[in-house]
Order: structure tokens, then C-alpha cells, then sequence
């Protein structure tokens, strides 16, 4: 199935040693933002059920693992997988995803994307960027 307009696309990868931080590119390679948190957290708006969407990122040697995904309700493509499990508000699940970067496009009928360090720190990146561990 295609991504909803402002949804992320992935490449999957594999491996798991840690490279040193993350970095934000614009789609030309030029550099946004850089963290060296170990790890962040995507967050955006449904563009169709208007609802939160969170997924916790690390890095590896090769790219990026989704350790974690949230989401506030199901619909429209965003059903939780029957191991999720209700906590709080979210449907939380463990996807452990490898992949090399994150893509983020803006489709102007999706929430901004929103980037953040679990030590403070977010960005929103207002162009088309991708996320990727910084080249060393």
C-alpha cells in the first residue's frame, strides 16, 4: 500500500552497531539539523483521522531501527498490530524496523513533522528533508 500524503517511506536495512548522531538533510544533502541523542522521536497529524502518530528512532551501523511505535486510534491505514497495547491514550508497539532513512515529504493536508531528543530539542523541518545517522 502507497503512503498517505505526509507519511514517511523507509528503506530497509540490517546490523545494529550505533554511529554518533543523527542528521536531518533537506532532500540535496545539505544539513537541517544534527543531534546526538540516542535517540529521537517523529511525531505528526494523520492527514486523514487527524490523530497523533509517534515513532521512537535509533540509529545502528547501517541506519535507523523503529523501536517503538504510538498511535493515538485506528483508521484510514493506521490499524495497531495485535501486539500493540493500550497505554494511556496511544496503542503502543515495538516494530524494530531497520531501515536507511526516513523520508519526510509535505503534502500541506498532513500535520508538521515534528523531531525530538528525549533531552529537549525538537525541530520542524518545513521542507521535504530525510533522516538519516550522520555520515562519520
Amino acid at each position: 500500500m502507497a503512503p498517505l500524503a505526509g507519511e514517511a517511506t523507509a528503506r530497509v536495512v540490517g546490523r545494529a552497531d550505533i554511529l554518533s548522531a543523527f542528521c536531518l538533510l533537506t532532500l540535496t544533502g545539505a544539513l537541517l539539523w544534527r543531534s546526538e541523542a540516542p535517540q529521537l522521536t517523529l511525531r505528526w497529524t494523520h492527514s486523514v483521522e487527524k490523530t497523533t502518530w509517534e515513532e521512537v528512532w535509533q540509529r545502528n551501523d547501517t541506519g535507523l531501527v523503529l523501536t517503538e511505535a504510538r498511535i493515538e486510534g485506528s483508521g484510514a491505514g493506521m490499524e495497531p498490530p495485535p501486539d500493540a497495547q493500550k497505554k494511556g491514550r496511544f496503542w503502543v508497539w515495538s516494530p524494530m524496523l531497520r531501515i536507511v532513512e526516513v523520508n519526510l515529504a509535505h503534502s500541506g493536508v498532513a500535520g508538521e513533522w515534528s523531531l525530538c531528543a528525549a533531552e529537549g530539542g525538537c525541530v520542524q523541518p518545513r521542507e521535504p528533508s530525510r533522516l538519516t545517522p550522520c555520515p562519520d
